[in-house]
């Protein structure tokens, strides 16, 4: 049954707030939770003496580490994650499929008439769904996976960045590449940006596919191809999930699926 002793307060932990990612996600947590009568607050740090103190009725996680899945698991309240998570803990989530998503783009592009496809990404982990995603696609169509191809950019701060560098990278080495798909979009603006002022021209020269469909992606020069993630879904569907965990209820794994939206930044060949 229900507990009398409700504060009505919901947290949800994100070290990336400034993800522009997680602003959707958010947005579309925060309408549920208003819809039922809940507030939620976000935090970019963890601290399970706060949830206790403040005495939050549920928790959504953004990300679940070795370090604070036993203080998870201790709250003894609700808890729901922002992604399938692959920790010890049966926590239910709200995932996207990512991988699926992933090969969408890959796909697309070698519709297209592209087999010599870079990748750019920040992570260097092989549970990358992303990167899983682009070998699945690659093999599916007889393409060799060449490590070459896959530009993993560690050093720098922001997503921008990364993009940029890579593609002063690609630029420099990788003459036979026709096409990049990148880890987001974030990384994809970057990298236009090197390639533009490299002085080649997009999609002529070289064709590029982002990943999340964040509102930025449209007024790039060209619009970029990308593939849209249901990230306000994702934000409704996790509050919505841990609201009926208050209430009682056992949820356990949804997972959300992803399109490719066509724009300009990709050329047949």
């Amino acid at each position: 049954g229900l507990k009398t002793n409700e504060t009505k307060q919901l947290m949800f932990y994100s070290p990336d707030k400034f993800n522009p990612f997680y602003t959707e996600v958010y947005q579309g947590m925060e309408d549920y939770a208003m819809e039922q009568g809940y507030t939620i607050v976000v935090s970019r740090h963890f601290c399970d003496e706060v949830v206790r103190q403040r005495r939050f009725d549920g928790l959504i996680m953004s990300e679940i580490t070795n370090d604070n899945q036993d203080k998870i698991t201790n709250l003894g309240i609700p808890v729901v994650a922002t992604d399938y998570n692959h920790s010890r803990l049966s926590i239910p989530s709200v995932g996207i499929d990512m991988r699926e998503g992933a090969r969408k783009a890959v796909s697309y592009l070698i519709n297209c008439g592209h087999t010599n496809i870079a990748y750019v990404t920040d992570s260097d982990s092989f549970s990358d769904q992303r990167f899983l995603g682009y070998v699945d696609e690659l093999r599916n169509n007889g393409i060799e996976y060449d490590r070459e191809k896959v530009k993993i950019q560690l050093e720098e701060d922001n997503m921008y960045e990364k993009g940029y560098n890579a593609g002063v990278n690609i630029l420099k080495g990788n003459k036979d590449i026709t096409a990049v798909f990148t880890f987001n979009d974030a990384i994809a603006i970057g990298l236009m940006a090197a390639i533009n002022e490299g002085g080649l021209r997009i999609p002529e020269d070289i064709s590029v596919v982002g990943f999340d469909n964040i509102l930025a992606s449209r007024y790039t020069i060209p619009p970029l191809t990308t593939i849209h993630v249901p990230k306000y879904e994702q934000g409704r569907e996790c509050a919505k999930m841990l609201i009926n965990m208050i209430q009682g209820k056992n949820e356990s794994e949804v997972m959300l699926h992803t399109h490719l939206i066509e724009r300009s930044s990709v050329r047949n060949i």
